[in-house]
């Protein structure tokens, strides 16, 4: 699978500060590990902040993950990145991972690991919509925290550029019903065949799962009223953890 991540980390430690191999800070080489990603076709964009060693990058480098860190991003601009990121992935199938804290704090203060110098709330549109074209087959928004998401800006932020993945997600569904001849687009369900019934109807829930994602996530927000709870998030847990638990290896 290709694998695009906009990030301000990598996520590709073996362990994370003596606690596990198995946390938020290692998902991605566990994948590799496990031959779930290629990293041929592995794109990271926008890591920065304070490092606590090089083994998460060496290990890019070794595997053959493209790392464009935030001052290569910012100098060559968001057209420029996700056109190379588009040529990395290719087009055979990709899933994309956001998470929230590759925007500069600034305009998404409500997560548990901001980092300064990143990108604005239009680049993070802008590179959203630049997966438009790509076979995304899944793809997720995460370290959102409503705890630290006081005016609930954050979340919005997250809805949108959830929004604006699933869209480029349909598009691909409906590229792919065009491609085959099965149907002209709108063709209701019930005149298709078993297979491309099936096919339409993933695209008709990629749009109802939108229209629930912008809920759920206002009313993590407070919208609704009721006070912000657990950080909303696939992967990710709250701050960045500490020195406690033993020490892992290899083998743990």
């Amino acid at each position: 699978m290709g694998f695009i991540q906009f990030d301000s980390h990598t996520d590709l430690n073996d362990c994370y500060f003596g606690t596990s191999r198995y946390n938020h800070g290692t998902p991605f080489r566990r994948a590799i590990e496990e031959g779930l990603i290629d990293p041929k076709r592995y794109c990271l964009i926008g890591i920065r902040g304070t490092a606590y060693g090089r083994e998460d990058w060496d290990f890019a480098a070794s595997v053959g993950i493209r790392i464009i860190p935030i001052g290569e991003y910012h100098a060559r601009g968001a057209e420029d990145v996700m056109a190379e990121a588009r040529e990395i992935v290719g087009a055979a199938p990709v899933y994309v991972t956001y998470d929230i804290d590759f925007v500069d704090p600034t305009f998404a203060p409500g997560t548990g690991t901001p980092e300064v110098g990143g990108p604005n709330s239009w680049e993070a549109l802008q590179v959203a919509r630049g997966l438009r074209g790509l076979d995304i087959v899944g793809a997720d928004l995460v370290e959102v925290s409503p705890p630290f998401d006081a005016s609930g800006g954050t979340a919005w932020l997250g809805i949108s550029l959830m929004f604006e993945m699933l869209c480029s997600m349909a598009e691909a569904v409906a590229r792919g019903q065009e491609r085959r001849g099965l149907h002209a687009p709108g063709t209701p369900v019930e005149y298709l065949d078993q297979d491309e019934g099936q096919r339409a109807m993933r695209a008709e829930m990629i749009v109802t799962n939108a229209k629930v994602l912008t809920m759920d996530l206002e009313r993590a927000a407070g919208r609704s009223g009721s006070p912000g709870g657990r950080e909303d998030s696939g992967r990710g847990q709250p701050g960045r953890g500490g020195g406690f638990g033993r020490a892992c290896d290899s083998g743990s």
